[in-house]
């Protein structure tokens, strides 16, 4: 379809809004977004590098994780609507009506090192942080919630998937069967099904819960 010359240098990060008419890109230099059908740019972002984007449901915003910073920009306007500091950060998802943002981050410890990641729940306006999950015993690589924002997966270098109530902070349950870590995860699309995929070379359906 056609080229896009993105970015200076390595372009690491990148996101389709839902319907792919616009494409976010990041660089060590800044973020970029751009209109699928003409290739041409949209908006230029200027923001430290990006480790992970996503767009709101709706389209309207878009996130980024960069170094210990959570930004939002308008994507009509170009305009960056929130800049907030916040623990290294890995993954971000927004929750399906767009309120919530879910994070996967480390806090630094008191004496050096970052404990084991957790998944931190956060105001999609204002970044502030409004819950935390308790933490896996070893590192987290996906989060996803299921359609009707009831519930959270988290997949974890421990082998395990945990659900979460994200209205209250609580496990619903662990999910084992496993034998080496979860490396991603994707509900169906009517929430009835969750699928995990490992690096010991297996995927697994489970009917949710």
């Amino acid at each position: 379809m056609g080229t896009i010359k993105a970015h200076l240098g390595i372009v690491g990060e990148l996101a389709f809004v839902a319907g792919g008419t616009q494409l976010a890109t990041a660089g060590y230099e800044g973020a970029r977004l751009w209109d699928v059908a003409s290739l041409k740019q949209r908006s230029a972002f200027r923001c430290s590098a990006i480790k992970a984007f996503a767009f709101s449901p709706d389209g309207k915003r878009l996130a980024g994780l960069g170094l210990q910073t959570l930004y939002i920009w308008d994507v009509q306007t170009g305009r960056e609507t929130l800049r907030r500091q916040v623990d290294q950060a890995s993954r971000l998802v927004f929750s399906p009506d767009g309120l919530s943002l879910a994070v996967i981050a480390s806090v630094v410890l008191p004496g050096g090192g970052d404990s084991p990641p957790l998944v931190k729940l956060c105001d999609a306006t204002t970044g502030q942080e409004t819950g935390q999950l308790a933490r896996h015993p070893e590192g987290v690589a996906r989060i996803a919630f299921s359609p009707d924002g009831k519930r959270l997966a988290s997949a974890s270098d421990d082998q395990s998937v945990k659900v979460w109530d994200p209205a209250s902070g609580k496990e619903a349950l662990t999910l084992r069967g496993h034998s080496a870590g979860v490396s991603s995860l994707a509900f169906s699309e009517d929430g009835n099904r969750l699928a995990s995929a490992s690096l010991d070379g297996t995927v697994r359906i489970w009917e949710a819960p």
